[in-house]
């Protein structure tokens, strides 16, 4: 799963909360969340000029959705000696 934000908000952590609860919604459902993207903007279609540019990362994040790797382990989760194979 991949979250897509909007707001007129550009302190970094404004989608914290929003960011926790679709990571534990995933955990819940036994999905992956695999990456967010937040745009900021006061006005219909200011989000195009955002210079983070958010809607090439949304674009990035929704080609690889299926292809990009993710770790949630727990304390006792069976795994190898290296997260990243």
């Amino acid at each position: 799963m991949g979250l897509l934000l909007s707001s007129e908000e550009t302190f970094p952590t404004v989608s914290a909360g929003i960011v926790h609860q679709v990571q534990e919604y995933c955990r819940y459902v036994r999905s992956t969340f695999v990456g967010v993207v937040h745009g900021v903007g006061n006005a219909r279609g200011d989000i195009e000029m955002d210079p983070s540019l958010p809607l090439l990362r949304a674009r990035d994040l929704g080609r690889d959705l299926f292809s990009r790797h993710a770790t949630d382990y727990e304390i006792d989760t069976p795994r190898p000696a290296k997260a990243w194979l």
